[in-house]
């Protein structure tokens, strides 16, 4: 069997932790991934593999293998990667992965005209809030929201967002207006179950912070959701611009606060740090820059 392919399998299976799902997403069968991983294993004359009915680890030696053949195989799509950018248009399967609600409502737009552009590109976006590990999990490209945790990783900011605490009219009628960020400790604050700062909101005026631990009868998975359910009147949220910014224009939802600063929710583009990117990913994040460029300008 080609040794370098075999490479490839055995690393899917690795981040995959599984034969089957390798086995779908390289399009062949599992007993061709059997082979595979058992050709190398021969090869090597050594066990790279432990396999159990649920799942798959690597022994201490796969474990190193796994890294070894990680590296190279990067190495290879990046010289390929080089050539072709000589005189190929940009082509291929781009694996991304983006929070749910701004990859529906901003980033579905922008993924379809670049598609419209560029023909020959494929697209596999994976809309989630969990941060997945890029390498391990096969993606070439996320897009994350808010503070970025250290890592080996390359971001780029995308957009600079900010956080609004808004609620609807019917509510301040019904609870009446909060004055101070403190006194969000006595209204029904929608809570969100992703939240990064268990449910601390922060605000600053004049250089002093005003951290408020908020709760309410509502949490939610949703960002969607939870402002469908503000502009109900259910309660008190606080949201990034870009999904409240349509219902503060129509008047079903009104801004609190807005003499206090909320620290930034900036959208950024985080991608394995190579001294290469394929056409397909350079051209994508590019593309993506110049379109929310504009439309921040419009």
């Amino acid at each position: 069997m080609d040794k370098l392919t075999s490479m490839k399998v055995f690393c899917r299976v690795v981040a995959r932790e599984n034969f089957s799902q390798a086995a779908r997403d390289l399009r062949i069968s599992p007993a061709m991934v059997t082979k595979h991983v058992a050709a190398l294993e021969e090869q090597l004359g050594i066990r790279l593999l432990n396999r159990t009915t649920r799942r798959v680890n690597t022994t201490e030696a796969g474990e190193r293998y796994y890294h070894l053949c990680t590296g190279l195989l990067n190495d290879i799509e990046e010289a390929e990667a080089s050539l072709n950018e000589l005189g190929t248009k940009p082509s291929g399967l781009l694996r991304l992965t983006a929070p749910i609600d701004f990859g529906v409502l901003c980033l579905a737009p922008a993924i379809a005209a670049f598609l419209s552009r560029y023909p020959e590109v494929e697209i596999d976006i994976n809309y989630q809030d969990r941060k997945v590990n890029l390498i391990e999990e096969g993606f070439d490209l996320a897009l994350r929201i808010g503070a970025l945790s250290d890592s080996t990783l390359v971001a780029q900011r995308l957009l600079n967002g900010r956080l609004i605490c808004c609620a609807s009219p019917a509510y301040l009628q019904q609870h009446g207006r909060p004055q101070t960020p403190q006194d969000l400790r006595d209204h029904n604050c929608l809570t969100y179950t992703y939240s990064s700062t268990n449910n601390e909101w922060l605000f600053y005026r004049d250089k002093e912070r005003h951290a408020v631990k908020v709760s309410g009868r509502l949490n939610s998975n949703n960002g969607r959701a939870m402002v469908a359910a503000a502009r109900q009147g259910v309660g008190i949220i606080l949201k990034p611009n870009f999904m409240v910014e349509d219902a503060l224009a129509r008047g079903e939802l009104v801004e609190l606060f807005a003499d206090y600063e909320i620290p930034t929710h900036n959208v950024y583009l985080v991608y394995p740090h190579r001294q290469f990117l394929p056409a397909k990913m350079r051209l994508f994040i590019e593309f993506l820059k110049e379109y929310f460029s504009e439309k921040s300008s419009a």
